[in-house]
């Protein structure tokens, strides 16, 4: 996280473009019904513009919350149609109310973007700790997934055990990694 929290905002601004102008020329994307995508915080890669495109797109949008049940925590995704829709959740992350009929489970025709801190060559990626999107994709099964990131984020091999979820795809500044 260091090397992504030191990239100067101009060009961090700039890398962001470039990870949104490859991700919006995949099929992935442009056929996808409803993009379900983490809400960038910090000096994740941004996916604000992400989700200003798919609405004007006409595509529906989803993000997750941390919920807590039976003493557990775990994540869903709510549609929002709005940035105004977001509220300062878990960690000051912006989350989504998480009203119940708004509550959505991806399809074979959406795609989900997850974050990570970093990732390797072979789509291995290493979290916040929490396991939240593995146990969430391990629960929804075959959907399209992508990550994004700064090529800084990308090194030569992460730690990874039998159950971590790798994403379909990685897109970077630079590349997309298969």
């Amino acid at each position: 996280m260091k090397l992504r929290d030191e990239i100067p905002e101009e060009i961090r601004e700039e890398k962001n473009r470039k990870i949104a102008d490859a991700l919006f020329s995949l099929p992935a994307f442009r056929k996808a019904e409803t993009i379900f995508t983490y809400v960038s915080w910090k000096s994740e890669a941004d996916t604000w513009r992400i989700l200003e495109e798919a609405w004007r797109l006409g595509k529906k949008t989803a993000v997750p919350k941390v919920l807590h049940t039976n003493g557990e925590r775990e994540m869903a995704f709510y549609e929002i149609t709005a940035f105004s829709q977001l509220h300062p959740g878990m960690w000051k992350i912006p989350e989504p109310e998480g009203k119940e009929d708004k509550r959505r489970v991806p399809g074979r025709k959406d795609l989900i973007i997850f974050p990570g801190t970093v990732f390797d060559e072979e789509r291995h990626r290493i979290g916040y700790g929490g396991g939240y999107y593995d146990r969430y994709l391990e629960k929804t099964g075959s959907i399209l997934s992508a990550a994004i990131a700064f090529e800084e984020q990308i090194v030569s091999s992460v730690p990874w055990e039998s159950h971590d979820i790798r994403p379909d795809q990685i897109i970077t500044d630079c590349r997309i990694i298969y």
